[in-house]
């Protein structure tokens, strides 16, 4: 249980610290681009977040296929890049999300 719990909270850190990195990279991306409004972030959220996403799922697949006739240490290193999959999607789907969230309430006001 206490093996379980530890890597739980190391999923959550990891996926907070990829997640800061993103919201930041993408709010100097966007400041350096000339996008100053709440609502041009909020695009360039989702954008980033969209990019996160598919990368995860472009590397799954790409692991997936190089490891699908090797040895069992292979397997091992499939299922380490299953985490990055995870951690990959997780953070594009929180930053497309909060992208959205931010456009509609900016919409709103």
């Amino acid at each position: 249980m206490h093996q379980q719990s530890s890597s739980v909270s190391h999923f959550v850190k990891t996926a907070a610290l990829v997640e800061l990195g993103v919201v930041l990279g993408t709010a100097l991306v966007c400041w350096l681009g000339g996008w100053r409004t709440l609502s041009e972030y909020g695009t360039g959220l989702t954008i980033a977040g969209a990019v996160v996403f598919c990368s995860g799922w472009s590397f799954l697949m790409g692991t997936a296929k190089s490891y699908r006739n090797r040895s069992r240490s292979a397997t091992a290193a499939f299922v380490e890049s299953n985490t990055l999959f995870r951690i990959t999607t997780a953070v594009g789907a929180v930053s497309a999300a909060l992208g959205g969230l931010i456009h509609l309430a900016t919409q709103l006001h």
